[in-house]
């Protein structure tokens, strides 16, 4: 059995394969998470095993390939999700997003996000709320407002949806429609010239 103590006498192999391994002690991994190099710490944020003391300590972490491991695991806690969807990196909101256990007031708080992969990332889900996908049809990237109105489509047809949600969906129609018009037009015009 390894104890703490038997940690710092090993070699980087032999601490990447205890990090790697998912039968891996908790509190071995919790002392690995303190290790000096990045790739030890970062297999440990992939590592299904850790508690969720070893995801506090992760979630100081200032390397990102750690916080994006961290943010993949599939057995992070949502408490350690919530607090990544506020990183000022994209990348890691957008992967927070796509992550299973992410409470859907995080990913209602996302679907705001600044970054279009977060907002796109968000609609991979299939478990999107009402609130999500009216903010994303009102969306001024188009491209991103047609996948909004087309998970609408979905839902609309797998179950029914308010009268609200479906005046929602018909104005952002609308909308979408208009723009196309618009940019057609535009374009006939250039053409003219």
């Amino acid at each position: 059995m390894i104890t703490r103590s038997d940690i710092y006498k090993m070699d980087e192999m032999e601490k990447i394969r205890l990090a790697l391994d998912p039968k891996t002690r908790k509190e071995i991994l919790h002392e690995l998470a303190k290790d000096n190099n990045p790739v030890i710490r970062t297999l440990v944020a992939k590592n299904p095993n850790i508690d969720i003391e070893t995801q506090k300590l992760l979630l100081r972490d200032k390397d990102k390939m750690v916080l994006e491991n961290l943010a993949y695991n599939p057995k992070c806690d949502w408490k350690i999700l919530d607090r990544l969807a506020e990183h000022f990196d994209g990348r890691i909101r957008e992967i927070v997003a796509e992550n299973a256990n992410t409470y859907k007031e995080t990913i209602n708080k996302l679907a705001k996000d600044k970054e279009v992969s977060v907002k796109e990332a968000c609609l991979g889900r299939n478990d999107l709320s009402s609130l999500a996908i009216i903010t994303l049809m009102h969306e001024k990237n188009r491209r991103l407002r047609q996948r909004a109105l087309d998970y609408a489509h979905r839902k609309e047809d797998e179950y029914f949806v308010s009268k609200d949600m479906y005046m929602q969906i018909h104005r952002a129609r609308i909308k979408t429609i208009r723009d196309e018009e618009f940019e057609r037009s535009m374009y006939e015009d250039s053409l003219r010239y």
